[in-house]
């Protein structure tokens, strides 16, 4: 088969197009594409379990009461307490957003169970959300 013009000019056009697409790709300079965030955080962390009333909140299991709300540190992880506790056995789980809508129990399971702890006598208890893992680390005396 011959070549003809009719197939430069069709090469040509392909070659026009494919420049064109780079161009408009990745000619942005120093422009950058803000994309947005739908992975953004809770808007409470709180540790919610049997020992709510003792610490002063309404009643047991109330993630809404801020008493037992959790501050996010420097490092990404959520913090509380030391609560001061007495002897006894206690459970907790990790609620966000104020409800039990999305709740963590152990070994981060959604809707998991419940954390069991145990004091012998009274003292400090601390707790620590990971929120990458959603484990939550109960600090014992």
């Amino acid at each position: 088969r011959r070549k003809t013009m009719h197939d430069s000019s069709h090469v040509s056009w392909r070659l026009l197009l494919a420049s064109f697409v780079f161009l408009l790709l990745f000619s942005h300079g120093s422009q950058q594409l803000a994309l947005a965030d739908h992975t953004a955080g809770p808007t409470a962390v709180a540790v919610a379990g049997s020992l709510q009333d003792e610490l002063g909140c309404p009643g047991d299991w109330q993630p809404e009461c801020s008493v037992t709300a959790m501050t996010m540190g420097e490092d990404g992880l959520y913090v509380s307490g030391p609560f001061t506790l007495t002897a006894g056995d206690y459970e907790v789980k990790v609620a966000l957003d104020g409800s039990w809508t999305t709740n963590y129990g152990v070994d981060g399971e959604a809707d998991g169970a419940n954390y069991p702890f145990s004091l012998a006598a009274d003292g400090d208890v601390s707790f620590v959300y990971d929120p990458a893992t959603n484990l939550l680390e109960i600090v014992l005396p």
